[in-house]
């Protein structure tokens, strides 16, 4: 199963707002809206923009693509995007990486900044 069901049921749980509420709001019809929360129908690209935006979150992390819910980057994650992409490995190695809620240390951080550049050296 995804985590959009779940996530879409959180978002609008902290949004406060209720099934009607969100119909009335996206225009799409309290049925659909329950069938997504519950994992029995899966949202078009539309619907999936709409209740994003509405509820403030990325559309990126209802489908579960992204831990983050925010829309925009935390500085250190622009810090960290920023060195990637200048090849700056010491600028990277200051940021505070953290994995399952501990830092990593400088060899792992090491490692994540190779990984990171043989992603982006793909793209190319």
């Amino acid at each position: 199963m995804t985590k959009f069901p779940t996530r879409l049921l959180e978002a609008r749980m902290k949004s406060t707002l209720t099934l009607n509420q969100v119909s009335e709001a996206t225009g799409v019809d309290v049925s659909i809206i329950n069938r997504l929360e519950t994992g029995e129908y899966n949202a078009e690209p539309i619907i999936l923009c709409t209740l994003a935006s509405l509820y403030g979150v990325s559309a990126d992390w209802l489908i579960g693509s992204i831990n983050n819910p925010d829309r925009t980057l935390s500085e250190n994650e622009k810090a960290a995007a920023a060195a990637i992409r200048s090849y700056d490995l010491t600028a990277f190695l200051e940021q505070p990486f953290v994995h399952n809620g501990k830092p990593l240390n400088r060899e792992a951080k090491k490692k994540l900044y190779v990984m990171a550049q043989l992603l982006l050296d793909q793209d190319e």
